[in-house]
């Protein structure tokens, strides 16, 4: 499905890269305030999580959640 390769890749440039981007950006040239990069600490923290519990959500609840795919952005 094309579709589905396009959002596939749309969701990998806003939740991958352009934060990585703005990640290596704050480590590397707004070294003077750590609360910036605190919060980019925390992004990832909070987005590794969600990726690696996503697959057990899917199949928690692909079957059993009305409406479940249909929500998703990605399947």
């Amino acid at each position: 499905m094309p579709s589905a390769a396009i959002a596939d890749a749309v969701l990998r440039v806003v939740v991958l890269l352009y934060p990585g981007y703005l990640t290596y950006k704050t480590l590397e040239h707004d070294r003077k305030r750590a609360d910036n990069a605190r919060g980019w600490c925390v992004y990832w923290v909070v987005a590794s999580a969600w990726m690696a519990a996503q697959p057990a959500l899917d199949r928690a609840f692909g079957g059993r959640a009305v409406m479940y795919w249909e929500c998703k952005v990605r399947r």
